[in-house]
């Protein structure tokens, strides 16, 4: 590999240093600008000689006047984003969000402010949820846009910590009516905090069985890892339902049953409630006749951790937020959408 060093090339060894064809071309039609009717004396070639030498040990001479280079923005911790502008992130299966601001709860006829502090215009006039704790808590709420949903079924969450009593939902607008694809949660948070984290939380990509049962009775099995309970199914209201009894603390779930023709079925609404140490996900099958049943599996896939941190939780605070990729994630937070 040829490198240029101001009139100076060299190959990938750096002691073979040689002056370019530019420079040698030049240097040669020194004598005859100099004296084009003479011949070389030998006191002009050993002037010339020096010159070389001289270059040769103070390549800066040529190089000190190259203009400077900036180093490029995004790898010097540069902010890219306007004052008071949405932080976007982008996670596993397309979803894509944007956080918007932060403002004191209750929020309608207040200041708003990005998460760098700057002042923004409000995004809407009325936070659906009443959240209240004694001082010196903070109270805040915070506005998130999902700009776009998840392929394949992927499930995001979001949250901000320190963690604290909350509430959330469909923020409204001057009419009274809720604002599509915004979303808004009121939070406590410790009095002395100036900055605050949010959380977001998103599985995709392919599902593994964790357990499996056929729903006829109650049973249990475990391995190295995980303990699982079994209930048999029950009809209720219509839809068949099983309970499973866990302690898969830290994976998106799903519960699907596998019909006498081999068929996957994932049209059950499935939730989860526990306490330390152990949940119980529940799944639910409209029209799903239990003696077409084979058997049912409990299914679960990793989280992605992503953050901006560094938000201001005040005006009069300036920060620069920076999104972060959480690679070893130990348990996903409480989950707010």
């Amino acid at each position: 590999m040829r490198r240029s060093h101001g009139p100076w090339s060299s190959h990938l060894a750096w002691q073979a240093l040689q002056l370019s064809s530019f420079w040698r071309r030049r240097l040669t039609m020194l004598p005859l600008t100099a004296a084009p009717n003479a011949r070389r004396s030998l006191r002009w070639n050993l002037a010339v000689a020096t010159v070389a030498i001289g270059v040769l040990f103070s390549p800066t001479l040529y190089l000190s006047g190259a203009p400077a280079i900036e180093p490029d923005a995004k790898r010097a911790g540069k902010s890219e984003l306007a004052p008071g502008a949405p932080v976007r992130v982008e996670l596993p299966g397309g979803v894509i969000y944007e956080f918007i601001g932060v403002a004191a709860h209750p929020s309608q006829g207040g200041p708003w402010w990005g998460a760098d502090g700057e002042p923004i215009a409000a995004p809407y006039q009325k936070h659906p949820a009443q959240t209240s704790e004694p001082a010196p808590k903070k109270l805040r709420e915070f506005a998130m846009r999902e700009v776009k949903k998840g392929d394949k079924g992927a499930n995001a969450h979001w949250n901000v910590s320190p963690n604290g009593s909350s509430g959330g939902g469909r923020p409204r607008d001057a009419n009274n009516k809720p604002i599509e694809g915004l979303e808004s949660l009121s939070q406590a948070l410790p009095g002395d905090a100036s900055t605050c984290t949010v959380r977001f939380e998103c599985a995709a990509g392919e599902w593994q069985t964790e357990a499996e049962t056929d729903g006829q009775s109650t049973s249990s099995m475990g391995n190295q890892k995980y303990s699982f309970g079994f209930a048999p199914t029950a009809e209720r209201d219509g839809k068949l339902v099983l309970s499973i009894a866990h302690n898969v603390l830290d994976k998106d779930l799903r519960i699907i049953a596998i019909d006498v023709e081999a068929r996957e079925i994932t049209t059950g609404e499935v939730s989860s409630a526990g306490g330390r140490g152990f949940l119980q996900t529940t799944a639910a099958f409209a029209g799903l006749d239990a003696k077409n049943v084979k058997e049912f599996r409990l299914q679960s896939r990793s989280y992605e951790t992503v953050e901006i941190q560094n938000i201001s939780l005040d005006p009069t605070t300036k920060t620069q937020p920076k999104v972060v990729v959480i690679k070893d994630v130990k348990q996903p937070q409480a989950t707010r959408y």
